[in-house]
């Protein structure tokens, strides 16, 4: 089963739409890493930890890629409406990895309310010590918020370059971000497998980050409705917080019993309780179904899923 690398939106209709990709330097751009699927070359994905009230951790082993991602999110909220979040995002070369293998990542953020207003702003374009990114935005529920990607000095030995690329797009289409980032990869004004850096106002904005090596960089965001920004500080202290009070609520809910108290157990356990609290998806609009009943979605053959497709086609 695919899941999305890391989303984020509001569960009100026509809200914000927020995702992680990455793809090698070296790569296609058609093998960008948007989901992560079963026979694209992983060794394992899921979440180590998960509460809906608080964030999670969440892991990708990713052999076909040599990269090894977590992703820490967590957040806060004065009311039931809205809050702050963030998001620490870590890359680990595998041990078969070429030495300072390049790595550029995507992160997304998209709105499909047509009087939105998300402008985004960065540092200086030639220094990459100072190309921090901040989205600020209005929207409907949201309140005015701010979205931040800082840059850090110890992130200067492995990020090469930021870009960010501002778009406006037809709100039905939002959800085809990862199609409109490879067509603006394809454009003549991309370089060296950057998009053109064109920060600005829009419904959709790509912001776009080549390393080289390990790395490691926060996504927050902070509504003015709060009574304080989320900081890199913060988002440590509330990761910190999340993993332990998630062991603990664990512990006390379930009391594993004897011969499930050992570690591999527990780890399990959460792993699986974890994967299904955080599998929970939220969907609307319209749909298709196929009550054909045709025999290829019977899943018998051990290929299923490429005949169900073609079936669907």
């Amino acid at each position: 089963m695919p899941i999305i690398l890391q989303i984020s939106r509001n569960v009100c209709i026509n809200k914000i739409l927020i995702a992680l990709s990455y793809l090698l330097i070296l790569a296609q751009p058609q093998d960008l890493r948007h989901t992560c699927e079963q026979d694209e070359g992983m060794a394992g994905y899921g979440w180590t930890a998960y509460d809906v009230r608080k964030g999670g951790m969440q892991f990708v082993n990713d052999t076909g890629n040599k990269l090894d991602l977590i992703t820490q999110f967590s957040k806060v909220s004065d009311d039931k409406r809205s809050g702050n979040w963030g998001l620490r995002v870590k890359g680990i070369p595998r041990a078969n990895a070429r030495d300072r293998q390049k790595t550029t990542l995507i992160f997304y953020i998209g709105s499909e309310e047509l009087d939105s207003k998300i402008k985004c702003t960065r540092g200086n374009k030639i220094n990459p010590s100072n190309s921090d990114v901040v989205c600020d935005g209005m929207m409907v529920g949201l309140h005015n918020f701010k979205l931040q990607m800082p840059d850090y000095p110890a992130d200067s030995d492995s990020l090469q370059r930021t870009s960010v690329k501002s778009l406006t797009v037809p709100a039905d289409t939002i959800w085809q971000a990862k199609s409109i980032f490879i067509e603006q990869l394809k454009r003549g004004d991309s370089h060296e497998g950057m998009v053109a850096d064109n920060p600005a106002k829009g419904n959709l904005h790509f912001v776009q980050k080549s390393f080289e090596g390990g790395f490691e960089f926060d996504v927050l965001f902070s509504s003015d409705s709060t009574s304080e920004a989320m900081t890199p500080s913060s988002l440590t202290d509330g990761i910190q917080d999340t993993l332990s009070t998630f062991s603990k609520r664990f512990q006390s809910v379930y009391s594993p019993q004897a011969p499930f108290q050992d570690e591999q157990h527990i780890k399990f356990s959460q792993s699986l309780l974890s994967n299904l609290m955080g599998g929970i998806g939220y969907f609307y609009g319209t749909s298709k179904v196929d009550v054909s009943f045709a025999p290829e979605y019977a899943e018998t053959d051990q290929n299923f899923w490429e005949e169900a497709a073609s079936a669907r086609s």
